[in-house]
């Protein structure tokens, strides 16, 4: 029986893509507009690759176009590779500790990243036959770094809950393409954290979680996982 800690880990390491550049705009200063068609998870800040080099983002327009920093003019039909996000699992203080020991040791961490938050509730089926192994309730975070000090609600909307909403959106197709694992379920919650801490009614997000600023959308799912047996029958051509 593989841990839901694990099986996670597989889908969020499979969340890359590509994005063909339909048209470069030069805006001077060696920085370029690349027209394309979805821009999946990136946000500022973070690295694209464009023909085996990577390239600082500097700004976005969800569905629309990228802005990089680049001394080679960008090819059209070139594609634009996008690295899968970060995974962290473990309870809030245990992750921001393993966040912090990597910035400290000069290790960049992987953002953007998906946190699966701990501790992790399961509901086991004991009836053998039954298609359905358990039932694992779940919640994750798929967050952005974040400006705090510098962002308007707008931005944090612009430049990190859109693009990871793009990214939640993603993670549930590969889960709905993954059916030697899972089993069909009905529905699953989005929660928009416009910087990512505790959060109150009356004065919002008041302290941050992780030392490190990050914003993003929250997921609460429950995933039924298929028994193993089913899983890896013949039946199931993946």
């Amino acid at each position: 029986m593989r841990e839901i800690v694990d099986i996670i880990e597989d889908l969020v390491s499979g969340l890359t893509f590509t994005s063909e550049i339909k048209t470069v705009t030069d805006n001077g200063n060696d920085n370029y507009t690349l027209g394309v068609c979805c821009t999946y998870q990136i946000q500022p800040h973070c690295y694209v690759a464009i023909n085996g080099t990577d390239y600082l983002v500097t700004d976005i327009a969800n569905n629309e176009s990228i802005t990089i920093n680049s001394n080679v003019l960008p090819v059209v039909g070139d594609n634009i590779v996008i690295k899968a996000p970060g995974y962290y699992h473990g309870t809030i203080p245990a992750v921001n500790a393993e966040i912090d020991e990597k910035q400290n040791a000069q290790v960049s961490i992987d953002a953007p990243l998906v946190y699966l938050f701990e501790v992790i509730s399961e509901t086991f089926n004991n009836d053998e036959e039954a298609q359905i192994e358990r039932e694992s309730t779940l919640r994750l975070f798929f967050l952005a770094r974040a400006d705090f000090e510098n962002w308007y609600t707008d931005d944090h909307y612009k430049y990190a809950i859109v693009p990871m909403r793009n990214l939640a959106y993603e993670f549930i197709e590969s889960v709905n393409k993954n059916n030697c694992t899972f089993a069909l379920f009905d529905s699953y919650t989005l929660i928009n954290h416009a910087k990512f801490g505790q959060f109150t009614d009356n004065n919002g997000h008041i302290n941050r979680f992780f030392n490190e600023g990050f914003s993003g959308v929250e997921m609460r799912v429950t995933l039924p996982i298929l028994g193993e047996n089913l899983a890896c029958s013949d039946a199931c051509n993946c």
